[in-house]
């Protein structure tokens, strides 16, 4: 009767889950709830048994069944995937689509089954055509070369995917004329992407502008230790980011081929990196007074916090905010000495507003990728809500602005940059396609303009202000 019941449960080992059934019989794209369902099967405990550990059982519940067609599942990933991102959050549930964390690392593992030598599978997919045509790619698999067929024809670099990483992303623009040892260190500062520093200066230079006298245009020195400052806690916090991130941004097509993703620099170095980069900002922060360089290293805690924030809420992007925005509050305390809250908290918050605006759009890029290798955003919280939900903090980012001005007793040119800065946010909205990387890359970067539009009515304000408002205009407008 023993042996009888143990042939039994063999029997049963030995065909695949039920919920992997339907995918076997159909061979095609399922639906989203199978799909769902499909990624519940792959594994009976969660993340504890990420690295395959776990009685045999359980491995085969991870794995697909040996006749399951790989376009099928690529299908099946992609389908949950998707439907994850496009639903928005209902009763304010804090979960995700699919699930709890557990289930979005299952899905994770089918992907990894899928993509056979651990090749992340948003790469895979952006590199396999075949199964963008509905071809089915021979299981274990790697993708072909980038830039090539199979045969890694057309500039390819055979055996670019083995151990599981893709390429170091090649060097772009004026990166190309750096020695080659150095460019992997650009990168991870992201100097050949200027717009996240000026998305970090844009509110320094307000709040020093807004701190300018009557009459007179903003500092010029204070605009260039700020400048220099911005590229390197910029740099500094995108090293950090990679250090946390090097493992997930491994598993997205977008990042997988970051310095530290990639292997072209070890975290050693990216260490050596980082505290070169505080050594300087620290330098520049000296520079200032007693108040702004206490002011300014409180700062820290939160550019080494925030990293961390996408694998325990759905709201990074507003931990960002309160990091990218710190300059509102530096900037005039090192023009006046002390902050005035009145004109700096609303400030402060204005960025902080701005910043969910512009990073949920960029996070959009990454929403699918996300939502299977379970990194939190606001991109997959808001869902298909997106867009109403921006504009209410778009809303509240001109509504924040005009207190800070009113603060400060701005005039008419303040409240036009503003204006201008308004119709830039509402363009992005009313414009920005969602489920296009590209358009959400382009519209992410545009913001340059909005924070340009703002500064330019904070100095012609400050420039009017004064008895001879024509000469310090002029003053000014050297300085755009």
């Amino acid at each position: 009767m023993l042996r009888a019941a143990a042939g039994a449960a063999r029997r049963r080992r030995a065909q695949p889950p039920a919920l992997w059934r339907p995918l076997e019989a159909g061979g095609g794209a399922p639906a989203a709830e199978a799909a769902a369902e499909a990624a519940a099967a792959c594994s009976t405990s969660g993340r504890g048994d990420g690295d395959g550990g776990g009685d045999g059982d359980a491995h085969r519940r991870r794995s697909p069944p040996p006749g399951l067609p790989p376009a099928a599942l690529r299908a099946a990933v992609a389908a949950a995937a998707d439907a994850a991102v496009q639903r928005p959050r209902q009763g304010g549930h804090a979960r995700h689509r699919w699930g709890d964390d557990s289930r979005r690392w299952r899905a994770a593992r089918i992907a990894a089954a899928l993509d056979g030598g651990g090749v992340p599978f948003g790469v895979r997919a952006q590199h396999s055509g075949a199964a963008a045509a509905g071809g089915a790619p021979q299981a274990g698999a790697g993708p072909p070369p980038p830039g090539g067929g199979a045969d890694g024809g057309g500039g390819g670099q055979p055996g670019a995917a083995a151990g599981g990483r893709v390429p170091p992303a090649p060097a772009e623009g004026w990166l190309r004329s750096l020695p080659a040892g150095a460019v992997p260190y650009a990168q991870l500062m992201r100097l050949d992407k200027p717009i996240g520093v000026w998305l970090l200066a844009w509110p320094c230079f307000w709040s020093i502008a807004l701190a300018a006298p009557a009459g007179g245009p903003p500092d010029v020195a204070l605009l260039a230790l700020f400048g220099a400052g911005a590229v390197l806690l910029r740099g500094a916090g995108c090293t950090v980011n990679d250090l946390w991130d090097r493992r997930l941004d491994a598993q997205v097509a977008r990042t997988a081929g970051r310095p530290l993703a990639s292997g072209a620099l070890t975290p050693a170095a990216a260490v050596g990196a980082l505290a070169a980069q505080l050594a300087a900002g620290l330098a520049i922060l000296l520079q200032l007074n007693a108040y702004s360089v206490a002011l300014g290293a409180a700062s820290l805690p939160l550019v080494a916090a925030y990293p961390g924030m996408k694998r325990i809420t759905y709201w990074p992007q507003a931990f960002l905010g309160l990091t990218m925005n710190w300059g509102a509050l530096l900037g005039w305390a090192a023009a006046r000495g002390a902050c005035d809250w009145a004109v700096v908290g609303p400030l402060y918050a204005a960025g902080a507003a701005w910043t969910m605006v512009y990073d949920t759009i960029y996070a959009h890029q990454d929403a699918r990728d996300d939502a299977v290798v379970g990194i939190m955003s606001t991109a997959l919280l808001f869902g298909g809500a997106t867009k109403p939900a921006l504009a209410a903090f778009a809303a509240a980012n001109l509504g924040l602005l005009a207190a800070a001005g009113a603060a400060a007793g701005a005039g008419a040119p303040f409240y036009a940059g503003v204006a201008a800065a308004g119709g830039h946010l509402a363009w992005q909205l009313a414009s920005v396609r969602l489920a296009d990387p590209a358009d959400c890359g382009a519209k992410f970067r545009s913001n340059v303009w909005y924070g340009a539009a703002v500064f330019t009515g904070i100095v012609a304000d400050r420039a009017l202000a004064g008895g001879d408002g024509g000469v310090a205009l002029a003053a000014a407008a050297s300085l755009l």
